[in-house]
């Protein structure tokens, strides 16, 4: 979660505090297990434009969703990377 809230801030410039919703996602179904796999509903667009006939979302927010999820997938990789490195007891370049 820090990871996330740090990387759309970066990004973003957007520092809101997580939160929950009222609406449902699917989510909720892997939250809802018995082991609670940890989630975050991150994505673009305006929550108050969802499900409606004429949904939309401006081209600019998905850019910046790209933006996002690389630079997650980046840190993540390198998070990967280095637990295996530590695992052999070697060191990562």
């Amino acid at each position: 979660m820090r990871c996330v809230l740090d990387v759309t801030c970066a990004v973003s410039g957007d520092a809101t505090p997580p939160g929950s919703t009222s609406y449902f996602t699917d989510a909720a179904v892997f939250c809802d297990t018995q082991d609670a796999l940890p989630c975050v509903i991150l994505g673009p667009g305006n929550v108050d434009m969802a499900h409606r006939t004429d949904e939309y979302c401006d081209v600019a927010m998905i850019r910046q969703a790209v933006v996002l999820y690389r630079a997650l997938i980046r840190r993540w990789s390198a998070a990967l990377l280095h637990k295996a490195f530590d695992a052999r007891g070697s060191s990562f370049p």
